[in-house]
C-alpha cells in the first residue's frame, strides 16, 4: 500500500472512531472540507500537508504517527496516555512542572 493510501485509510478510520462527521472534523481543525474530501476520495492531484495532518491528529485524538502507519496496537494501547500528554503540553510551564513533580513522586512510591 502506498503512503497516501495508508494515510487515507488511517484518517478515515480515526474519523469513524471519533463519531464526528467529516464536516465537523474540518471545522474543528480549521481546514478545507473540499480539499480533505478530495484527498480522502483518492483524487490524484490532491495531496495533504504535514500541517493539516497535525491538525487532524489533534482533533481526532490520535498520535500523528498513527496517521503515518505506526502499529495500530501501539496506538490503541497508548491512546489515553497520548491524550493526557497533549492536554498537559498545552498548560503553562509552571503547571506542567507541578504535574511532572507529582508524577515523579508517584513513580518513586511505586
Amino acid at each position: 500500500m502506498d503512503r497516501n493510501n495508508l494515510i487515507r485509510e488511517r484518517i478515515n478510520s480515526a474519523i469513524r472512531q471519533s463519531n464526528l462527521s467529516r464536516l465537523k472534523v474540518t471545522e474543528l481543525a480549521e481546514i478545507s472540507y473540499p480539499n480533505l474530501t478530495r484527498f480522502l476520495n483518492g483524487k490524484r492531484s490532491c495531496s495533504i500537508g504535514i500541517d493539516i495532518l497535525i491538525k487532524l491528529s489533534e482533533v481526532l485524538g490520535v498520535p500523528l504517527g498513527y496517521l503515518f502507519g505506526e502499529d495500530e496496537r501501539d496506538y490503541l494501547a497508548d491512546k489515553d496516555l497520548d491524550i493526557i500528554v497533549k492536554r498537559i503540553s498545552k498548560l503553562p510551564e509552571n503547571k506542567r512542572n507541578k504535574i511532572k513533580e507529582a508524577v515523579n513522586s508517584i513513580l518513586d512510591i511505586l
